[in-house]
């Protein structure tokens, strides 16, 4: 838990410094250039990539992100849900099952029900945490909270879910409402407000509620500060800068790490040996920028997860990354992990 604050209070740092003050990361990317200490840079850093690749090989219980449903209800400007191409589906309860059971049996232990979509949408939400909480897992979401009203909140107490985090880009109904679309800023802050006055009342301590802003512009980040005052009583509150799904063209954190003048090494990312993606066709995609289905690793309608996690397809993603040729994989190309690589390292 302390590991876990130390890296969001670090990342929420680089979230802030990333808009107010953009001339930092031009820094520290020219510092870490030159040629002596690029030497010297490189030598801590990939020392530190293979101790912690070391330390992910011999522990399997990383996270599983698993989709349900591919339905959202809002657009929000920063994700390219809005524009997903792939056929909307519903997982059926025999696959879920039987996923859940080889994740557990292949020793992961985390399990995070989101990728494209807003999970109280699922009607089968309720019966999934159950049946993974048997299972020993550890279940939780990402959710946006604009449907879960009082009977949703009850029963995500009573399913024993472990961890929400609710995004909530915005302290003023303005600021919010204009990133994401098609919510109401007042519904969606009574329906947290409800379900944090519920988990007191019961005097429970999960599921543990976060609250995070993804930081888009200084408007936003300066509104978001109030959210601890707004939401009082949520147990942490996180900021993390937006990345570059969705090919945003005015992305910040982007253009300073990629101009034409820099050369920085490309790092691998760390989600291949972190994070197993599952879409709620079954299918297995590279990662959470994945939101079509453009690199598909395996399907869990076909294969165990022992297959997919050995399969070609995998293997060939992680030797790419590690031989610093992660920009030969289309959706990686133009993704920002592969410059954020070169601070995310030092959290793992």
């Amino acid at each position: 838990m302390l590991h876990w604050r130390i890296s969001s209070y670090l990342i929420g740092l680089c979230a802030k410094a990333s808009i107010t003050k953009p001339w930092v990361f031009k820094g520290f990317s020219y510092v870490i250039e030159l040629p002596f200490l690029k030497l010297i840079y490189e030598y801590i850093y990939l020392k530190k990539i293979r101790k912690t690749l070391a330390l992910y090989e011999s522990s399997p219980g990383f996270q599983v992100a698993l989709e349900p449903l591919n339905v959202c209800n809002l657009e929000c400007t920063m994700c390219p849900y809005p524009s997903m191409d792939r056929e909307k589906s519903q997982m059926p309860m025999d696959l879920y099952k039987k996923i859940v059971d080889e994740i557990v049996a292949f020793g992961h232990t985390r399990l995070n029900l989101t990728h494209y979509n807003e999970p109280f949408l699922d009607k089968n939400l309720f019966e999934r945490v159950r049946y993974a909480k048997q299972k020993g897992m550890f279940v939780g979401f990402f959710s946006n909270a604009t449907v879960m009203d009082s009977e949703k909140a009850e029963n995500t107490l009573d399913a024993g879910v472990d961890w929400v985090n609710f995004s909530i880009d915005g302290a003023t109904k303005e600021s919010f409402e204009k990133i994401r679309i098609g919510a109401n800023f007042e519904e969606t802050i009574s329906n947290i407000s409800h379900l944090i006055k519920l988990r007191r009342e019961r005097n429970s301590t999960i599921p543990l509620i976060n609250i995070h802003t993804t930081i888009l512009s200084k408007e936003n980040l300066e509104s978001s500060n109030q959210l601890k005052e707004l939401l009082c009583g949520a147990d942490s509150y996180t900021m993390g800068l937006a990345d570059s799904r969705g090919d945003q063209k005015d992305y910040n954190f982007m253009k300073t790490f990629t101009s034409n003048t820099n050369k920085s090494r490309l790092y691998p990312c760390s989600i291949p040996w972190t994070t197993l993606t599952v879409m709620s066709n079954g299918k297995v995609c590279i990662c959470c920028r994945d939101h079509d289905g453009e690199v598909i690793l395996g399907d869990l309608n076909k294969q165990t997860i022992t297959e997919v996690l050995n399969s070609e397809e995998m293997l060939k993603v992680k030797k790419l990354h590690l031989e610093g040729q992660g920009d030969k994989i289309d959706l990686c190309k133009n993704c920002d992990s592969l410059y954020r690589a070169n601070l995310s390292w030092w959290a793992n």
